[in-house]
């Protein structure tokens, strides 16, 4: 993590180099890898839970795509398909994990609303 010129050379070797870009200098940032537009460093935190829930969304998408694909072949092959209804099936498949997918749009909308007091707890405060 850096924002100065003389970070850029430890920010371009790191395994992740991130700049903090609001007082930052142009060349960390460019040498960075990750830019935070801003001095907040929990955001450093937030990108490193976004990207494990991203793996975690990526590796069920693999694992639905995959069952899905094998579950037609085994169908084909015991009970002899149309065609279209492995397209069918497929496209359903594509739908689901474009589905699942998505859900990392709404990564920082949780948080947000989990952090959020409940009605009650603001009464009693």
């Amino acid at each position: 993590v850096g924002d100065g010129v003389n970070d850029a050379p430890a920010l371009a070797a790191a395994d992740v180099g991130t700049a903090m870009g609001a007082g930052g200098s142009a060349l960390a940032v460019a040498a960075a890898d990750l830019a935070i537009m801003d001095d907040d460093f929990e955001k450093v935190v937030d990108t490193i839970l976004l990207a494990r829930y991203t793996v975690v969304r990526i590796r069920e998408n693999i694992i639905i795509a995959i069952v899905i694909k094998v579950a037609v072949l085994i169908f084909a092959f015991t009970t002899g398909i149309a065609l279209w209804m492995a397209v069918l099936a497929d496209l359903g498949s594509l739908l689901l994990v474009l589905a699942n997918g998505s859900r990392t749009q709404w990564f920082f909308q949780d948080k947000t609303d989990a952090d959020a007091p409940d009605d009650d707890e603001a009464v009693k405060d």
